[in-house]
């Protein structure tokens, strides 16, 4: 079996970076601090000091019914929206990490003072008075360079970005690299690769010496308590954190030397003691990330990066943040890659002086990876100029592995010091500020690169390389799909045959989207009443193309897939996908797949964590409309534990409702009386339920626990182990409802109708709201006249506009706001 070289280094990363996996983040779950004694955990601090109690939104207003007749459409549209939230307040008040507006006139002595003043929260401008050490009269250096790295969090996006300022009066300039990935989720064994960002701009000497100064300031900062007594404690931690680190040189001295976790939050919310390095950190890591970038202007971004859709990515990388990407011809993208390359391969130097071998290591990786061939020269006077070590030196790939050993090691009981040292030294590498392993590495890249170069026409070589065990078998396996696709199949058949798991299905994809009669010929190959790791998408594949043989075992099979625990539990989703399609629910009416999805209400066979199992079982019944399983699903509202989970079984509950009848609708509007009662809730989705099912029996209790209106700061939501607030607690989604079953105004009801099935584009809810809003609609449309009914459908289009341009997705149409607009269209102006 292929063993592939980035599993150690994924795991790595999403041990080092703390990450939630995919589940945690589709189930929107609390992020949940790692143990501050283990090597790869986040240490929360817990600081004291005496400030007055952090400011709270203004108490939301009770609701009270009024027509909102006459409204204009933009007073609509902000009613019917989201609404202001209590964690907005939060961030309203929040001091966004900032430079001063005069920073650059400043002299870097006052600009790094008042930058570390101006990203203070006002309760530690109480605490804290901050100040400058001198250091016995010391000055900054008038020449040096600085090196600064950030590494994300591995867990979604593997994103790095690295910055070299050099100030010298000879010459200044600034060097900027970052390569974008998949990060450990969604990582794809076939289309994952880096994206490369490179610019070199030139600097005044004025410009580069402020900031290396100031950075030099900002190591000098210092806090003194100045409080008494106690009142704030705060606790701190980011699964979506990084790491940084900054080294400062100067005629060959190390002046600076810094390395810690690079935060997600602004700096005023994770600055709540004492300045110390990982303050400081942050404050540099801004000013290169963001303030300089935004002083250069033009000179920064004339040299952002094009992407081209042919490299099989169609995300984003600026300076370590996302951007659309753009369609380019590959042959531009590759004349911008080889100026980019030229550039900073020429600013090589043994000794780093002009550039950090890390930095350079993304242009060499760039050069192989286009196949540049007038790089060959430089890289090969580079690979002159660094002969191998006498002594091995490893590098990051190679400590990572021992790392993970070290840790089966210590998570077996045995001495923990050994796997400290080995993340101290990871980190270090992953940096970039390890001299001899980034020279290694550096090392190592050009060699790689020029084999590149020299097989990137030989078809033959390449699906050898692919076909390998080798570092850039990944790469030689693009190459191939971009100029011989019949090669390119052949490797990944042989890779199939290689491998296990979730690469398998990945890899089998990937022949599917090249050559799908050759993917379905190997899917229908399997046999058919064996599980194994591609049962689903062999199936699904077969069933699209209408050549399902043996059907009986292949549902077995399925079936199999989805009752087993140790399956990957979104291969359990898909194989009850493939069993209850959709858009065909009883295609497969055995009864067999309904006494399965009732097995799956069994604690003993729930998913890991999360048992999104369990809900999607739940839909499989509703949607085949089994009533006769009502009442058990009832029953795991009070077991299924996760919100998400509760949620979706709630929502199933009202899809058997809705076929059912009087006593399906008694039973669901108990239920959701004891939902909308539940102080650790969400009472949301709750009232679209109700709305759909037209319980108006609970307007009552909606107006109960509706907002005012959408200035009013809806209540957070208690979640389990926090005591609910004493006062009333107001909602935005319950005014909604309310307000449309009030309305008496039929064209001011029609335009809330429209509203609300927009505004619930992101709702688990929105295919049911969209149903039953449709229906009201043109229902309603009977006694409107001719321009108002041409109001109504204008508002509708006006208002998905302004939704989208909100969302700045202008490309996306969630929930299929163009049907539902155009589905007014018909049936509302269509009536005489």
């Amino acid at each position: 079996m292929i063993r592939f070289a980035f599993a150690a280094g994924l795991l790595v990363a999403c041990l080092t970076a703390g990450c939630a996996t995919a589940q945690e983040n589709q189930a929107n779950q609390e992020d949940q601090a790692a143990d501050a004694d283990q090597p790869n955990g986040h240490v929360i601090k817990v600081v004291s000091a005496t400030v007055d109690e952090e400011p709270a939104p203004p108490p939301a207003r009770p609701y009270k019914y009024a027509s909102l007749k006459g409204l204009a459409d933009e007073a609509i549209a902000a009613y019917m929206g989201d609404g202001k939230k209590a964690y907005m307040f939060h961030s309203e008040q929040m001091v966004r990490t900032q430079v001063p507006k005069d920073f650059w006139a400043l002299p870097p002595r006052e600009a790094a003072l008042a930058m570390a003043d101006a990203n203070r929260s006002p309760q530690h401008r109480k605490a804290y008075r901050v100040a400058l050490d001198d250091g016995g009269g010391r000055k900054p250096p008038e020449a040096c360079s600085v090196y600064v790295s950030y590494r994300s969090s591995r867990c979604y996006t593997a994103s790095d970005s690295k910055y070299f300022l050099l100030a010298d009066p000879r010459g200044s300039y600034l060097v900027f690299s970052s390569q974008w990935d998949q990060g450990a989720v969604f990582y794809n064994v076939v289309e994952a690769h880096p994206i490369y960002d490179l610019r070199l701009v030139a600097l005044s000497y004025e410009e580069a010496r402020h900031v290396a100064q100031v950075v030099w300031w900002l190591n000098r900062v210092r806090t003194q308590w100045h409080a008494v007594g106690g009142g704030l404690s705060t606790m701190m931690m980011s699964s979506a954190d990084g790491h940084a680190a900054i080294r400062m040189t100067s005629g060959g001295r190390e002046e600076i030397l810094a390395r810690g976790t690079a935060w997600a939050d602004c700096v005023s919310e994770r600055w709540t003691d004492d300045y110390g390095p990982e303050v400081f950190l942050n404050l540099v890591d801004h000013l290169f990330r963001a303030a300089v970038p935004e002083h250069l202007e033009r000179r920064w971004t004339d040299q952002q990066p094009l992407v081209s859709e042919s490299l099989g990515i169609s995300k984003f990388v600026k300076g370590g943040q996302g951007r659309p990407a753009e369609a380019v011809p590959p042959a531009r993208r590759e004349r911008q890659a080889r100026d980019q390359v030229g550039r900073l391969i020429g600013l090589f130097s043994s000794d780093q002086s002009r550039l950090a071998h890390a930095i350079l290591m993304d242009a060499v990786q760039e050069a192989g990876d286009f196949a540049l061939a007038d790089c060959v020269p430089h890289l090969r006077a580079i690979q002159t100029e660094l002969p191998a070590p006498q002594h091995p030196v490893l590098t990051r790939e190679e400590v990572g592995s021992q790392f993970s050993e070290a840790m089966d090691e210590e998570e077996a009981g045995r001495d923990r010091e050994e796997s400290s040292k080995l993340f101290d030294r990871l980190g270090a590498l992953e940096l970039g500020i390890d001299s001899p392993g980034a020279t290694e590495e550096l090392r190592r890249a050009v060699g790689l690169a020029l084999r590149k170069i020299e097989v990137a026409a030989d078809a033959e070589r390449l699906q050898s390389w692919a076909q390998s065990h080798d570092e850039g078998w990944q790469w030689a396996l693009r190459r191939l799909r971009r100029d011989d696709p019949k090669r390119y199949v052949a490797a990944l058949e042989w890779l199939l045959s290689e491998t296990r798991g979730k690469w398998a299905r990945q890899i089998f994809e990937a022949v599917a989207e090249v050559d799908a009669a050759r993917a379905e010929a190997l899917a229908a190959r399997m046999p058919a009443d064996t599980k194994g790791d591609l049962t689903v998408p062999a199936f699904a594949l077969l069933e699209k193309a209408k050549a399902v043989s043996d059907v009986s075992q292949r549902i077995d099979a399925l079936l199999a897939v989805a009752l087993d625990p140790k399956s990957d539990w979104d291969q359990r989703l898909e194989a009850i996908d493939c069993l209850v399609p959709r858009e065909a629910p009883l295609r497969y009416p055995d009864r067999k797949i309904d006494e399965a999805m009732v097995k799956l209400f069994d604690p003993a066979l729930a998913d890991d964590s999360i048992n999104f199992t369990l809900a999607r079982a739940c839909r499989a019944l509703a949607l085949r409309g089994r009533l006769e399983y009502f009442d058990r699903m009832a029953e795991l509202l009070t077991t299924a534990g996760n919100g998400g989970v509760h949620k979706q079984v709630l929502l199933e509950l009202v899809t058997l409702a809705r076929q059912g009848g009087a006593a399906h609708r008694d039973r669901i509007l108990r239920l959701l009386e004891e939902e909308l009662g539940q102080p650790n809730r969400d009472p949301s989705d709750a009232a679209l339920c109700a709305y759909v099912l037209d319980l108006r029996a609970l307007k009552g209790r909606l107006e109960s626990i509706a907002t005012a209106g959408p200035d009013d700061y809806e209540d957070a939501c208690a979640r389990p182990g926090r005591e609910a607030p004493a006062a009333g607690r107001y909602y935005h989604v319950p005014r909604k409802v309310a307000a449309i079953w009030n309305e008496e105004d039929a064209l001011t009801r029609g335009r809330l109708l429209a509203g609300l099935c927009l505004a619930t584009r992101w709702s688990e809810c929105k295919d049911m709201v969209r149903q039953t809003a449709g229906r009201q609609l043109v229902e309603l449309a009977g006694s409107l006249p001719q321009e108002d009914r041409r109001r109504l459908v204008e508002f509708a289009a006006w208002y998905r506009k302004i939704l989208l341009k909100e969302d700045k997705q202008e490309e996306e149409d969630p929930g299929r706001d163009a049907d539902f607009i155009e589905f007014l269209r018909m049936r509302l102006l269509a009536k005489g």
